[in-house]
């Protein structure tokens, strides 16, 4: 009998134990002095946590902070989630350590230490003297030693990670000596010990918090900060979720928050700390623990997933002990010297290994068994904590590139169409540069982050692929000698037509995110548009260019589908000429026989190495996608920012300078709208803040700038504004007034010149006791989807006085009168249920309101009646609220507030053509009788509000315009189903599920076939006659052909399911895409619905329909027939088998019960929670400048941060509830297993 798997065991053995008694305990040691004497082991990026406690405590400082001033403003009507929390439930957190567990582990030390004395004793006086041997037995019994005074001198409230070490080493080399010498008495007494503590230590919290953390709306999460260590191997500290799912519906207030380290604000603060980097780079330094533990996690589940094959092969030479065969590991035998075998001991006495190594017996198979069970175990474990790991990082990543195009998107230049179409800039490559619009700014947060993230969580595929085949490769030829080698030929032959596949996949999957973007703007457009459409009646006209756009996006989406298709495709057939070729040198050209022991792991490995193989095209097409995905937002962030005196997000909260230019204007300054030209070289990076002599921004005075005649420009201008008074800016329809005004706001592009802006939100003027900053109201206003209260207070704290007066001066009394909801009455998206003169009065209110040194007007008088301006001229703009405040006021009607003007300037074709006092322009003749038409026949007062009014206000019953978005509850209904199979076709359906049970079945017929195979050479041994088993040279030809087909028709049936999966996704992409957008746009309730909400939950989830689900339909039909036919095969094989199974089916159902209703209201949670943040992200882009003007940059980022924690919330808790799946199945998978 071949002797090379035992040498294989007793080298394992030996390994294992120096590893478990000298090795590691001698680094547990280690550790423990340099802890001792002060000296901190250095913490590398992949074990440093990232988020660190500074900043977790900073960022729940500012959240206190803001909350404070929510409720000054008394706003909470409008927040985005009204509905308290405080989670399935509460449990105090530990304090310290209990007595009973510093017993046990101190009593097993003590008990341990004891053994390891009179074993060094023995030792020390046995002749002649090792000494390895008593070094190994000396760092034994100092480790126990250490053991045994760590619970009592040093206690921790969590776990104990050195002691944790020790007692696993303790568990593993009893383990692995109990199938060299057997279970001894000794060796059963330390396993008892080492289960005793290492289950007293597994009861410890990883973390303790001495509060439950309150978040800010009122939810606590304790579970997943603090559970035990054994909570968090089983994920049991999910399970009071699936105890609510069992007896209910699940609803939102049952879900805790996120954990600390996963919070978006948190993790984007400290994110920004990052130098500058590549985006890539920042990401991959930003979660470099997570990665680092996915990688390792994932290298260890690979690892055991080889343990099958191996242990198969080991047991059925247990169970032919006579026979002589190959072994599966001669080339990975670790080689052992006899120093070693020599002074590794025992706790309870040296091991002498035999000299000559035991056959494998069959009573080994209860020990191989065994050992499959836990590598099964362990193998889960692995993988639920590389699942993980991945999952945290994915939600940090786009936490952080959600936050990054948020931030972006709060400081760039507003360029939203202010570049003609036909002069669009060119880049040098002759490439067109143009600014993102709304619908592709949108695309990156809802698509290209999304992507990006989901990417993180296929690490397994990028390390357990490579990892895996290669170890294929080595065991294949361990099992098959250069046979082996023969077939990997063809892998290599390959490679040329797999590069041409995936540089055509990279260039389709670009035309395919730009047709994407192309269709999202169209759809944008519509619905900003949609009242002014149905007003046309052009409803069909836009819908036929979308569905264009549409039609062309499939278009690309096929040419991609199939290109992945055909890199499937030659992967599966590639696969059949390697089991091909090896199979055929193996046993035609070597001669070789293919025993029992070598096919049936041989097949196990081809088909490990057929998996893993077959993951390529799907890495190639992530990594263009997201390369893609990276390239774009790349693109995003480099774009130009507005000058640093602008926003208001880097500048200290608490910072005063003491330096402070409180000049309004400009000096010899020219002026561009930004994106209307190619990309200029003029940096206006400064971080300083300017001296009084020096102006905010500077053009370079060396400069000149020729009239390129790509844009409206201002030219020449030199005007400062007088402090404290009025400045009026009027000229002729499209003379520059608005363009000046967004000059002063920093929108424009300094050309030359000087700007002065005196913005410094943290700085109070003494004498007015004003923030010295701006508000602004647009000659277009832009209103939040909240109420008339909430946009008036714009997130400053509530002063009833100033408000009624606020009301009062801007004539909205009579009009919130009218309301049955008064001032709470929400206006709707973008204003939508007020009248254009309402919106105009709403954003004068907020300008007015807000208490800030300088008020800039854009034209307010426009929109509303001559009475209403009469009212707001003596109201509002002479009223006490406007008295010592710098307002600039753009308008064509001048002689409406020429006797309050302080200076006026007149501008014509983009120059000023006059400036001065009012006395100064009317001695000019600058004041023309058009700037004053329509209002010579003014009344002499306006509306006032009657105090009757006001008291009416005070008792409103709130109507709220918006209802929030139905969540629907129980399983799916069946016309959810019937909607999609009806978009496709019942046909295509049955078509997939028929080729994905041939494909089953041809499976099960290629192995019985192998089987058959194999078995001919022991019959040809037992039987004089080979008419029923050919010999090994007779019938060799007939079984090889009959089994390449086999495997080519299983490859290629598998493979061709996928052309019916990718008529039948198209089909629904494109029939549920025009659904949806006929009932939009035919919808007459659009009043009482955001807007956004309408365009952007399609984009995950028609993402979902065109991308994804293809996907899952195939793992789902994939899998319906391969569990049948496994339950009739193992039917067939082991009919005893079909008691357990139903056993086990029952407990399957019931685990997997409370688990699917959770799953599924969680889903629906995260599918309702997206629509917010992405609707929110596009309001901040349409009223990003008023949003800058007022300098609340901040309070919107808090928003955002708070919706993206909201929505992966559901998103983390859905997975972390499969992952408690996951392990239970597995577990049990493992005890059937063991039990067959």
């Amino acid at each position: 009998m071949s002797s090379d798997v035992e040498k294989t065991l007793k080298s394992v053995v030996v390994a294992t134990r120096f590893i478990t008694e000298a090795l590691i305990p001698s680094l547990v040691l280690l550790n423990a002095v340099l802890w001792l004497i002060g000296l901190k082991t250095p913490k590398f990026p992949i074990f440093r946590d990232f988020i660190e406690e500074e900043t977790i405590k900073s960022v729940e400082a500012e959240e206190a902070a803001e909350r404070q001033t929510m409720a000054a403003s008394e706003s909470a009507t409008d927040a985005d989630f009204s509905n308290p929390s405080t989670g399935p439930t509460h449990r105090e957190s530990p304090r310290s350590s209990r007595k009973w567990l510093r017993a046990i582990l101190t009593g097993a030390a003590t008990f341990e230490l004891t053994v390891s004395v009179f074993v060094l004793v023995k030792e020390a006086t046995e002749q002649p003297t090792d000494i390895l041997r008593l070094v190994v037995c000396s760092i034994g019994l100092l480790s126990w030693f250490y053991a045994a005074l760590r619970p009592g001198l040093f206690p921790s409230p969590t776990v104990y990670y050195d002691l944790l070490v020790l007692y696993s080493c303790l568990l593993a080399k009893n383990y692995v000596c109990f199938f060299q010498l057997g279970l001894t008495r000794a060796a059963a007494c330390e396993l008892v010990v080492g289960i005793f503590g290492t289950s007293a230590i597994v009861t410890m919290p990883l973390r303790v918090m001495d509060e439950p953390i309150e978040l800010s709306r009122d939810r606590y999460n304790v579970s997943e900060d603090s559970c035990t260590l054994i909570e968090w191997i089983t994920f049991s500290w999910i399970s009071p979720l699936i105890s609510i799912g069992e007896s209910r519906a699940l609803e939102e207030s049952d879900v805790w928050s996120m954990s600390r380290e996963m919070r978006s604000r948190a993790i984007l603060k400290q994110f920004m700390q990052i130098g500058k980097q590549p985006l890539w780079r920042s990401l991959i330094i930003a979660n470099a623990k997570d990665l680092f533990i996915d990688f390792v996690m994932t290298v260890s589940y690979a690892v055991l997933g080889f343990a099958p094959p191996i242990i198969l092969n080991l047991m059925l030479r247990a169970l032919n002990e006579n026979q002589v065969s190959k072994s599966i590991t001669p080339k990975l035998e670790i080689y052992a010297t006899s120093t070693i075998d020599a002074f590794l001991t025992l706790g309870s006495g040296p091991l002498m290994l035999p000299q000559e190594p035991r056959n494998i017996r069959g009573s080994d198979l209860y020990f191989l068994a065994i050992t499959a069970f836990f590598c099964r175990i362990v193998q889960s474990q692995a993988q639920v904590q590389y699942l993980y790991f991945s999952r945290r990082a994915s939600l940090r990543i786009k936490s952080e590139i959600v936050g990054l195009i948020y931030r972006k998107s709060l400081t760039r230049k507003n360029t939203l169409g202010a570049t003609p179409n036909n002069q669009k800039g060119k880049t040098k490559d002759g490439e067109t540069s143009q600014s993102a619009g709304t619908g592709e700014i949108v695309s990156l947060v809802a698509a290209d982050a999304e992507w990006i993230s989901q990417f993180t969580t296929m690490g397994y595929a990028f390390y357990e692929a490579p990892l895996n085949t290669a170890i294929a490769c080595v065991l294949l030829y361990n099992l098959m000698g250069w046979s082996a080698f023969a077939g990997y030929a063809v892998l290599v032959a390959m490679f040329p037509i797999k590069t041409y596949l995936v540089r055509r996949a990279s260039n389709l999957q670009k035309s395919a995110s730009q047709a994407r973007d192309a269709r999202m703007s169209k759809t944008n457009e519509m619905l900003q548009s949609i009242k002014f459409i149905k007003f046309s009646a052009w409803e069909s006209h836009w819908m036929n260019r979308i569905l264009a756009l549409r039609s062309a996006e499939l278009g690309w989406l096929r040419r991609l589908k199939i290109t992945a298709f055909l890199m499937d495709l030659l992967w599966s057939q590639g696969l059949v000429f390697v089991s091909a070729i090896a199979f055929t040198c193996f046993t035609v050209i070597e001669r070789r026989e293919l025993r029992v022991e070598i096919a049936f792991p041989a097949i196990a490995i081809l088909e490990i190495l057929s998996r893993n193989l077959g993951l390529l095209p799907s890495i190639m097409n992530s990594i263009v996608r997201t390369a893609t995905s990276l390239e774009r937002i790349n693109k995003y962030l480099a774009e130009e920012n507005v000058p640093d005196f602008v926003p208001s997000l880097d500048k200290c909260s608490g910072t005063v300078s003491a330096l402070f230019d409180s000049r309004l204007g400009f000096k010899s300054a020219d002026f561009r709208w930004p994106g209307a030209h190619p990309s200029s070289n003029v940096s206006i990076e400064s971080t300083r803040l300017p001296c009084p002599p020096e102006p905010l921004l500077s053009a370079p005075a060396a400069r000149e700038v020729a009239d390129l005649n790509l844009g409206f420009e201002l030219r020449d201008i030199s005007v400062i504004f007088p402090e404290g008074r009025l400045s009026v800016i009027f000229g002729p329809t499209g003379s520059g007034k608005s363009s000046l005004l967004a000059a002063v706001l920093g929108e424009m592009e300094c050309l030359k010149g000087d700007v002065y802006l005196p913005k410094e939100p943290t700085r109070l003027n003494k004498e007015t006791g004003l923030r010295s900053a701006v508000s602004y109201c647009a000659q277009q206003p832009w209103l939040e989807h909240k109420s008339i209260r909430s946009n008036i207070l714009f997130g400053f704290p509530y002063d009833q006085g100033r408000y009624e007066s606020v009301l009062q001066a801007c004539a909205l009394g009579p009009d919130i009168d009218m309301l049955d909801g008064g001032d709470e009455t929400e206006i709707g998206e973008r204003g939508v249920t007020l009248s254009g003169g309402q919106k105009v009065r709403v954003a004068l209110a907020r300008a007015v309101y807000s208490p800030t040194q300088i008020v800039i007007l854009d034209d307010i008088f426009s929109a509303v009646d001559s009475h209403t301006a009469k009212h707001i001229m003596h109201y509002c703009l002479s009223g006490p609220l406007m008295e010592r405040r710098t307002i600039l006021l753009a308008t064509h009607h001048v002689q409406l507030v020429l006797d309050m003007a302080g200076c006026i300037v007149e501008l014509d074709k983009g120059r000023v053509v006059s400036q001065g006092t009012r006395e100064e322009i009317r001695e000019s003749g600058s004041v023309h009788a058009e700037h004053t038409s329509g209002y010579d026949r003014m009344v002499a007062a306006g509306r006032t509000e009657s105090g009757a009014a006001k008291a009416n206000r005070e008792h409103r019953v709130l109507k709220k315009l918006t209802e929030a978005e139905n969540r629907s509850t129980g399983s799916v209904k069946h016309r959810v189903y019937h909607t999609y199979l009806s978009a496709t076709s019942y046909w295509l359906f049955g078509l997939v599920l028929l080729l994905l049970a041939s494909n089953q079945l041809v499976q099960i017929a290629q192995k019985f076939w192998l089987k058959r195979w194999s078995d001919t050479y022991e019959s040809a041994r037992n039987k004089k006659s080979h008419l029923i088993h050919p010999s090994k040279t007779s019938g060799l030809t007939t079984y090889l052909l009959v089994y390449l087909g086999l495997q080519a028709v299983q490859s290629f049936t598998k493979a061709l399911s996928q052309l019916p999966a990718i008529v039948l996704v198209l089909r629904a992409s494109k029939a549920l895409h025009e659904r949806i957008l006929r009932s939009v746009v035919r919808s007459t309730i659009l009043r009482s619905c955001k807007l956004e909400t309408v365009p952007q939950p399609p984009i995950p989830d028609i993402n979902v329909v065109d991308n994804d689900l293809q996907d899952y339909l195939s793992r789902l039909l994939s899998q319906i027939p391969a569990t049948i036919f496994s339950l009739m095969t193992m039917t067939y094989v082991v009919p005893s088998f079909m008691i357990p199974a139903v056993i086990v089916t029952f407990v399957h159902i019931r685990v997997l019960s409370g688990y699917a209703n959770v799953s599924r209201d969680l889903r629906r949670m995260e599918s309702n929670a997206r629509s917010p943040v992405v609707s929110s992200f596009t309001e901040m882009v349409h009223g990003v400048v008023t949003i800058r003007a007022f300098g609340v940059e901040h309070r919107f980022l808090s928003r955002m941060h708070e919706q993206l924690d909201h929505a992966h919330t559901a998103s983390h808790y859905y997975r972390m509830c499969n992952r408690w799946l996951l392990t239970r199945f597995d577990v049990l998978g493992a005890l059937v297993m063991k039990s067959i």
